[in-house]
């Protein structure tokens, strides 16, 4: 009986070369054993981490049947059309941050995963540590009193921006959609709330019109207040 999942792997993203990829050869119940790319360099990356399928383009991948599931680190404005691709074809998705753009793209996509029976998942790892959940007992339990607000802050400093595609708007760039999702994530997960309102502000390059910092203040549903700021333009910061 098999006891791994079988990955493919849309493009060569340099976020799968140095975190997934490498971390799917030392796991035991997974293997790549595809990746689809038209990068020149497919075959060099195919062979550091012995990945033995190479596909030209991402529907030629989708439509192995021995692959169980895909991992998607495509531009954020790709996400939502690859997504409902691999799952018409019947394969389990992980996707990397953020899920997709708008509401009506993410509504979407669940949507057809649950249609075509496939699981989906928005690739947030930092929820998996053990102190998120030992945080979230703290405040269940009363032991720092009641929790009145929450701040997550996740800045860095971004380097070679020409490029790169988080400084471009048409591919789902910007502070907001790369930094700022961990932050709004991690208000909803240890607050175990939704928020019923958002003020924002935000400060734009204005060379690429796209985001560089924001800052905001949400209101929960469970009447708690949460701030969030996160940048691409200052010192490396990530707390909450």
């Amino acid at each position: 009986m098999k006891t791994y999942v079988r990955w493919g792997v849309l493009s060569t993203a340099q976020v799968a070369q140095d975190e997934l990829l490498p971390a799917y050869m030392k796991a035991v119940n997974a293997e790549v054993i595809a990746i689809a790319s038209s990068n020149i360099k497919v075959k060099e990356i195919a062979s550091k981490f012995e990945i033995p399928k190479i596909y030209e383009a991402y529907d030629k991948l989708l439509e192995d049947p021995e692959i169980d599931a895909v991992y998607i680190p495509l531009p954020n404005a790709l996400h939502s059309h690859w997504v409902k691709e691999a799952a018409k074809k019947g394969k389990h998705v992980l996707c990397e941050k953020p899920a997709a753009l708008t509401f009506k793209e993410t509504k979407e996509m669940i949507e057809i995963c649950r249609e075509n029976g496939v699981m989906f998942m928005e690739g947030f790892m930092y929820q998996f540590h053990p102190q998120h959940q030992r945080v979230k007992e703290i405040i269940a339990s009363g032991e720092i009193g009641d929790v009145k607000t929450m701040k997550a802050t996740l800045s860095s400093y971004l380097k070679n921006q020409n490029g790169n595609i988080r400084m471009n708007g048409e591919l789902g760039g910007g502070s907001l959609y790369d930094m700022g999702c961990y932050c709004i994530h991690a208000i909803r997960n240890i607050l175990n709330s939704e928020p019923k309102r958002i003020f924002t502000s935000m400060q734009k390059d204005h060379d690429r019109q796209v985001d560089i910092a924001v800052t905001g203040l949400m209101e929960l549903n469970n009447g708690m207040t949460a701030i969030f700021d996160a940048a691409m333009d200052r010192t490396r910061t990530d707390y909450y």
